[in-house]
């Protein structure tokens, strides 16, 4: 049994309406999807373990990955939940050299890294490469619409040929008023954190001598058995596995639902 023949206009008409409706339809739902993706605030995402944090700041337009401390394999497998379905790329990764070179094999390649700024954490740093570039004094990335980070560096007992000379650095990360300071550690805070930041970010420490000492707006730190929340201080504790994401806006800070406040 033969087929009939098609009406010729028909089909094209059908064609054409078929066409058009999968247009919109498919435009509709990319759009849908690209701002689901898209936060409409920058943000700064946390998680930490031990002596080690990871923090992703997310401009809605570029995305730069800090390693503050070691680079942690358990936090390290924690990046991809922290970024969205579509936006999968990191822009830049900052970190200790030491820290950078301890990524898993192929782990910027993957992410699409554009570049790298590694604090050297030797008295003889390497040289860098064309996607490398090491800092090895304050260093200032522009990443438009008002934001931008600086790097501080110093250095502690470079004089004194009895100790190992200890390498400090520290990332402020403004947004208009807002200001965010993540450290590799409580030695790199006390000497190189601003006093009255929004938020200090640093894996460990005594919290009521960086409270006292630099009187944040907010600290975030990791978890652990002697962490106390400290009176008029928001307390932020970091986990391994929970993503805690502060959200910047009009110069302000949002905290995670689970911020702790002791008046």
């Amino acid at each position: 049994m033969s087929l009939p023949e098609p009406n010729e206009r028909f089909t094209r008409r059908q064609l054409a309406l078929a066409t058009l409706t999968g247009a919109v339809a498919g435009g509709a739902w990319g759009a849908a999807i690209q701002a689901l993706a898209k936060p409409s605030s920058p943000s700064l995402s946390l998680v930490g373990k031990g002596n080690s944090q990871v923090a992703l700041i997310d401009t809605t337009r570029v995305r730069v990955l800090i390693l503050l401390g070691p680079a942690n394999a358990d936090l390290i497998e924690i990046v991809p939940a922290m970024l969205t379905l579509v936006r999968q790329r990191l822009d830049i990764v900052i970190g200790s050299s030491t820290a950078i070179e301890r990524l898993p094999a192929g782990f910027l390649s993957h992410w699409r890294t554009a570049h790298q700024f590694a604090i050297p954490t030797s008295d003889s740093p390497s040289p860098g490469s064309r996607l490398q570039t090491p800092v090895i004094e304050d260093y200032v990335i522009d990443l438009g619409d008002d934001a931008k980070l600086e790097i501080h560096r110093s250095t502690r007992d470079a004089w004194d040929t009895a100790k190992a000379t200890q390498h400090l650095w520290l990332v402020t990360a403004r947004f208009g008023s807002a200001s965010l300071l993540l450290a590799p550690d409580s030695q790199s805070a006390d000497v190189l954190a601003e006093r009255g930041a929004s938020l200090l970010a640093v894996p460990g420490g005594d919290a009521g001598h960086m409270s006292r000492l630099l009187s944040p707006a907010s600290l975030a730190m990791n978890a652990n058995d002697g962490l106390s929340p400290l009176p008029g201080m928001p307390l932020v504790r970091i986990f391994p596995t929970d993503i805690a994401r502060f959200t910047i806006k009009g110069g302000h800070v949002a905290l995670p639902s689970w911020t702790v406040t002791v008046t």
